[in-house]
């Protein structure tokens, strides 16, 4: 069992885990296989004028090339901006991204009250790395007071939004911390969170 909950803080362990690849083949959905294959000249090539003409999963992957220094110079400063960009669109990659800087203070000031405000709306978004974040981070009392109604509602909403066969690692490590959660919850305290997880909805 985990003794304490792992945050998801590597933009490289889980950006290409969590992105939705198009089906339709073209530039963009060329340039996002490159940069999941690893090809991150091709990838800089194909992405770079699409970011360019405010793309946002072409600027979300420039982001994330530039946070890990692949293909590109590591510039954290560049990487907010690209995500950013993209985030400004509602990409829900981008948000999540920016709340994995701010909580580490990769290229900005650490402000943990900016990560739970972007990992926020990366979850409205239906983004599940995000959700696990936030549960912990309420969990933890980080940011905000602990609370572990809300701790239980985001990590239950992770769970069931991350593929276990997919994403094996990750739906592992929520389910563990989610069940170590529960265990110290009234009744009365899980029927709350159940609650809210009816009533929360996705944002388009």
């Amino acid at each position: 069992m985990l003794a304490r909950p792992v945050r998801l803080r590597s933009l490289l362990s889980i950006l290409l885990v969590c992105a939705a690849w198009p089906a339709v083949a073209g530039p963009l959905e060329d340039g996002l296989a490159a940069y999941k294959a690893e090809d991150f000249d091709a990838a800089l090539r194909l992405l770079r004028p699409l970011a360019e003409q405010g793309e946002a999963p072409a600027q979300w992957g420039l982001g994330a090339m530039y946070s890990s220094g692949q293909g590109v110079l590591f510039n954290p400063e560049a990487a907010v901006s690209w995500f950013r960009k993209a985030a400004d669109q509602g990409h829900a990659n981008s948000e999540f991204g920016l709340g994995v800087i701010y909580e580490n203070g990769f290229g900005v000031q650490q402000s943990n009250t900016e990560a739970m405000s972007w990992y926020r709306k990366a979850v409205d978004h239906g983004h599940a790395a995000a959700a696990y974040n936030l549960g912990v981070m309420y969990d933890d009392g980080i940011g905000i007071a602990r609370d572990q109604v809300q701790a239980h509602l985001w990590l239950s909403l992770a769970v069931a939004r991350l593929d276990a066969a997919q994403e094996g690692m990750m739906h592992e490590i929520a389910a563990e911390t989610l069940r170590r959660i529960s265990a110290k919850m009234t009744p009365a305290q899980l029927a709350e969170s159940a609650r809210l997880a009816n009533e929360w909805k996705p944002q388009p």
